[in-house]
């Protein structure tokens, strides 16, 4: 598995740094979406499972909704905002990208396919909107310096290299890499494509958490108690812990919160499970 070999890349990538803002647990945290799969399904996949076993498996969490807008919307405003299916829509609502901003943080989404300039259709080949959820807030895009941080996953690397990835960075994979039209194997051997290496990095994971979830199971017209698979990775968590607490979408956003001091958006955040029994 890929801890049994460090790979260094530093060749690769000589600049790249931690965050400038340190925080509770963590300087760095990046979030992985991907799309419509049950827990035992996703914790079957060999990579995912080298995830979970050498970070840190949350055995019962959950998506908030279905289907998979909402629970994007939630992850990032403590809420659904009354959107109940994945149409375009326009929110004047606080959201996290504020929070993070008001402390002097910096934020970004990577999403692969997206074609730039402010995108706002709700698709473009296999890049679609509604898994995009910093686009559609209005202050996000009518301001054109906070619609620069929504980027093409290719200036993930870009960022990394010159040292600027953001605190916080979600990343958003197509819809084929994301497993919605192709499947939980299919998204697990691209995940491994895409991160092994960096994740393998003592250098690249200093002080920075990696997470893996679903927005939802893939009972997507509901039924179910809409369990998803969540690892958390990284040097401040236990290798092979577990907690079988109540957490959600909303659990993570407060444990952004809680990690960097942020004020509360005061909606589901405020009442979430937090995320606790996994650290070091």
């Amino acid at each position: 598995m890929f801890l049994r070999a460090v790979l260094t890349l530093t060749a690769l990538f000589p600049l790249y740094a931690s965050a400038s803002a340190p925080g509770k647990l963590f300087d760095r945290i990046i979030v992985v979406v991907l799309e419509n799969t049950n827990y035992d399904d996703a914790l079957r996949q060999p990579f995912q499972s080298s995830l979970a076993r050498n970070g840190a498996l949350l055995t019962r969490y959950s998506g908030i909704t279905h289907p998979s807008q909402p629970n994007y919307i939630a992850l990032i405003s403590g809420s659904t905002q009354g959107v109940s299916g994945n149409q375009n829509i326009n929110l004047s609502v606080k959201h996290l990208g504020d929070l993070l901003e008001e402390k002097g943080h910096d934020w970004a989404t990577y999403a692969e396919g997206f074609p730039g300039n402010c995108f706002t259709g709700s698709s473009y080949g296999n890049y679609v909107r509604k898994h995009n959820p910093f686009i559609s807030f209005v202050n996000v895009h009518t301001t054109p310096s906070r619609c620069a941080k929504i980027r093409a996953a290719s200036n993930f690397d870009a960022d990394l290299s010159s040292g600027k990835l953001p605190e916080f960075s979600l990343y958003v994979p197509d819809q084929k890499n994301n497993g919605h039209d192709t499947g939980a194997a299919y998204a697990d051997r691209w995940l491994k494509s895409r991160f092994e290496k960096l994740v393998s990095d003592p250098k690249f994971m200093e002080k920075t958490l990696f997470v893996v979830t679903y927005d939802e199971d893939e009972a997507v017209f509901g039924g179910s108690d809409n369990r998803v698979y969540a690892s958390f990775f990284g040097p401040m968590v236990k290798a092979g812990a577990e907690t079988n607490s109540l957490l959600n979408h909303y659990s993570l956003l407060k444990l952004v919160e809680d990690n960097w001091s942020l004020d509360r958006l005061t909606r589901e955040d405020s009442n979430a499970g937090s995320i606790s029994d996994i650290w070091n």
